[in-house]
C-alpha cells in the first residue's frame, strides 16, 4: 500500500501546474478572531466546508465530516449516532475546541474535556470553519489543537422555505423543513430536523442485535436591524439524541438489548452587532447546556450514569480596519460546569470562573508580507493564570508567483474538565497542561498547499494509579513532555470544466513513541492512523447530473483489547474504502441525491471489537425556494 500512497501523491503533483482553482468570492470567516473578516487576514490555514459540500458529499454526522479533513483522525464505536472521538494532528479530543457559532461544545463531563460529537447536528449549517494550530491566544483554553467552529445560516432576503426527505439502508430515515424570512429591518427563520436509523450492533459481530439511534434538532433565529449599522440577533438550538448501544461490561456483549442513552444539547446566543465597514463591535452572551444519562445493566447490576455540563460567556469583541491592517481587541468572562454521578454514589462535580483580555494585530508590512501578533491573558479563580500567543508570518510570491509561505508559532493551554478537577489523585492540584507548537506551509495558487507541524504538550493530563487495586488513583499531570509532529498535503481543482480532481494526505511521526496514556498504562499512540490518503474525482455530465468518487485509506493504527489480561494491542488500520454520490437537478428547486458508502463492502474496525458500517445505500430529495 506505501507504493500506492506514494503513487497518489506524486500523481497530485505531476497534475498540480494543470489545475485550476474555481473562482469564488473569499470567504468571510469568524473563526480567526472572533469577528467577521476574509479568510486572507490571518496567517492561519483556515479550512472552510460549506453546506454545498455538505449535501454533496450526503454527510449525515459532524463526525462523517471531520473524517475527510487532512490532519484529522476519527474513530468511532460502532455506526451511526456511536460514540466517537476525534485527534487533531494526533492530539486528544480535549485539545480541540468545537463550537456553534462560538459557543463553546466541550463536556466538562468527561474525562478529557471533548465534545460529544455525534450529539452535535448537522441541521442548519452554513458552513464548518476549521483551523488547524494552537488558537488560545484567542480562544482561550482547550484550543492547543485548534478549533471547528460550526456556522449556522442566517436568513436571506424575502420569504425562502426548504424540505428535504431520504431513506438508506438499516432503515435510515433523514427529514427536515426550514423556513425564513427577511427585509429591511427584520429577519426570522425556523426550522426542526430528524434523522433516525436501526443501525448495525455496535459489538462485533454485525449480525449481533442492532444499535439504532434518533436524533431531533429544533433551531431559530431572529434579529432586528434599526438602520444600516445596528443588529440586535437571538439563536436557539436544541438537539435531543436517544441511542442504543452495546456496553462490554455485559455479559451479553453483543446482544446488549438494554444499553441506551438519552442526550440533549441546548445553545442560546444573544449579540448586538456595530459594523460601520471600519469598525465593528460584538457585545454578547452566550450559554451552552448538555445533559446526558446513560444506562447500561450488568452482572453486578443496573447502572445509571449522569452527566452535565454547561458554559457561559460575556463578551465585548471589537475590530478596527486601518491603512495597513486590522486589529481586534476582547474582554470575556466565562464559567464552566462539569458533574458527573454514577447510581447513587458521590458525584464528581466542580467548575471555573476564567476572564479573559485578548488583542490581535494583523499587519501588511509590505505588498507581499503579512505579520499576524496575537497576546491573551486569562485569569482563572481556581488555578494559575495563563498567558496565551502567536507570532505569524506570511510571505506570498515567494520563489515564483503565487507560491506563498507561512510561518506560525503558538503557545496555548488546556485547562482541565470539571470530572478531573473532582478526581485529582491525593495531595495534587491539577494545573493547566500547555503545549508550545510551530507550523511551516507553503500554498501554491490555492491548488496545492503542504505544511509540517510541531506540538510538544507539557503537563499533559493523566491517571495516575499504581499497581494494587488498594492503591491511590486520580488525575495528575504528567512529568514527561509529549511530542505530537507530521505533514500534511493537499491538493485540488478542475482539470477542464467537467472533471474535478481533489485529494489530502497526511502522514503523523512518532507514533511509537511511549506515554502515558488516559488510563494509566504506558503505550504507543492509540486510535490515531499513522497515515491517511483521501481522494475525490467529481465528473460534471452536464449541467444537471454531477458525480463524485471518492477513496479512503487509512494507514497502520494501534487499539487495545482490554478484554484480555494483561490488555494486548491490536492493529485496526490498513484499509481502503470506496464512495460514489451523484446529484441531479430536476429543476431550480428540486434536486435528488443519491449515496453508495464503502460501495465494496470492506469490513473493518476503527475502535477495536466495535462494527462499522458495510456497504450503505441512501437516496434524498431536496426541494427549496
Amino acid at each position: 500500500m506505501k507504493k500506492t500512497i506514494w503513487l497518489s501523491i506524486a500523481v497530485i503533483l505531476a497534475s498540480t501546474p494543470s489545475l485550476w482553482a474555481v473562482e469564488e468570492i473569499e470567504k468571510i470567516v469568524v473563526s480567526a478572531v472572533k469577528t467577521s473578516q476574509k479568510a486572507s487576514k490571518t496567517t492561519s490555514n483556515v479550512e472552510v466546508i460549506d453546506e454545498s459540500v455538505i449535501e454533496q458529499r450526503g454527510y449525515k454526522s459532524l463526525i462523517d465530516v471531520l473524517a475527510d479533513v487532512s490532519g484529522i483522525s476519527t474513530t468511532q464505536s460502532g455506526g451511526i449516532g456511536q460514540q466517537s472521538s476525534l485527534f487533531m494532528r494526533g492530539m486528544t479530543g480535549g485539545s480541540t475546541l468545537v463550537m456553534i457559532d462560538g459557543v463553546r461544545m466541550n463536556d466538562a463531563s468527561t474525562t478529557d474535556n471533548k465534545a460529544i460529537l455525534e450529539n452535535i447536528s448537522l441541521d442548519n449549517v452554513k458552513q464548518i470553519e476549521i483551523i488547524k494550530n494552537g488558537m488560545g491566544s484567542i480562544w482561550g483554553a482547550n484550543a492547543t489543537a485548534g478549533v471547528i467552529n460550526i456556522i449556522t445560516k442566517m436568513p436571506k432576503d424575502s420569504f425562502h422555505a426548504k424540505v428535504e426527505l431520504g431513506y438508506g439502508s438499516h432503515e435510515t430515515y433523514t427529514s427536515g423543513a426550514n423556513l425564513s424570512f427577511k427585509d429591511a429591518k427584520f429577519a426570522i427563520e425556523a426550522g426542526a430536523s430528524r434523522v433516525s436509523s436501526n443501525g448495525i450492533s455496535a459489538l462485533a459481530p454485525k449480525s449481533s442485535e442492532k444499535d439504532g439511534v434518533a436524533q431531533n434538532t429544533y433551531h431559530g433565529t431572529v434579529s432586528y436591524k434599526p438602520n444600516e449599522q445596528n443588529t440586535l440577533s437571538l439563536r436557539a438550538n436544541k438537539t435531543i439524541t436517544k441511542a442504543n448501544f452495546d456496553d462490554t461490561y455485559n455479559t451479553l456483549g453483543a446482544d446488549d438489548a438494554y444499553s441506551h442513552s438519552d442526550g440533549e444539547n441546548r445553545v442560546f446566543a444573544l449579540e448586538h452587532t456595530y459594523n460601520d465597514g471600519e469598525y465593528e463591535s460584538r457585545l454578547g452572551f452566550s450559554k451552552s447546556k448538555g445533559d446526558r444519562v446513560v444506562y447500561t445493566t450488568s452482572p453486578y447490576g443496573d447502572g445509571v450514569n449522569q452527566y452535565k455540563f454547561e458554559n457561559q460567556n460575556y463578551s465585548w469583541i471589537n475590530r478596527l480596519n486601518y491603512s495597513n491592517g486590522t486589529i481586534v481587541g476582547g474582554i470575556e468572562s466565562s464559567k464552566t460546569d462539569g458533574f458527573q454521578q454514577y447510581n447513587t454514589y458521590p458525584s464528581s462535580e466542580a467548575s471555573y470562573k476564567d476572564s479573559g483580555v485578548f488583542l490581535s494585530n494583523f499587519y501588511h508590512l509590505t505588498p507581499t508580507t503579512d505579520i499576524e501578533t496575537n497576546l491573551r491573558y486569562d485569569h482563572f479563580d481556581k488555578f494559575e493564570d495563563e498567558y496565551s500567543y502567536k507570532i505569524g508570518l506570511k510571505q506570498k510570491d515567494i520563489f515564483t508567483p503565487d507560491l506563498d509561505l507561512r510561518v506560525n508559532y503558538t503557545s496555548s493551554f488546556d485547562a482541565p474538565s470539571g470530572y478531573q478537577m473532582a478526581n485529582p489523585y491525593p495531595n495534587i492540584t491539577l494545573k493547566p497542561s500547555s503545549t508550545k507548537g510551530y507550523e511551516i506551509g507553503f500554498n501554491y495558487d490555492k491548488i496545492f498547499d503542504i505544511a509540517y507541524f510541531s506540538n510538544i504538550i507539557k503537563d499533559e493530563f493523566i491517571w495516575k494509579k499504581g499497581l494494587l487495586w488498594s492503591d491511590p488513583y486520580g488525575y495528575a499531570n504528567a512529568n514527561d513532555d509529549t511530542t505530537y509532529n507530521g505533514v500534511e498535503i493537499s491538493a485540488g481543482g478542475y482539470l477542464n470544466d467537467k472533471l474535478s480532481l481533489n485529494a489530502n494526505y497526511t502522514k503523523l511521526f512518532s507514533m511509537n513513541e511511549l506515554v502515558t496514556m488516559a488510563n494509566g498504562d504506558i503505550g504507543a499512540k492509540l486510535r490515531r492512523a499513522e497515515e491517511t490518503l483521501h481522494l475525490s474525482m467529481g465528473y460534471d455530465v452536464n449541467e444537471k447530473l454531477s458525480t463524485k468518487l471518492l477513496a479512503t485509506y487509512i494507514g497502520k493504527r494501534k487499539d487495545m483489547d482490554y478484554n484480555t489480561f494483561p490488555a494486548m494491542p491490536k492493529e485496526t488500520g490498513n484499509y481502503t474504502t470506496w464512495d460514489f454520490t451523484s446529484t441531479y437537478e430536476i429543476d431550480s428547486n428540486l434536486n435528488l441525491s443519491f449515496y453508495l458508502k464503502n460501495m465494496f463492502d470492506k469490513e473493518y474496525q476503527s475502535v477495536y471489537g466495535y462494527n462499522s458500517d458495510g456497504r450503505t445505500a441512501e437516496a434524498k430529495l431536496r426541494y427549496q425556494f
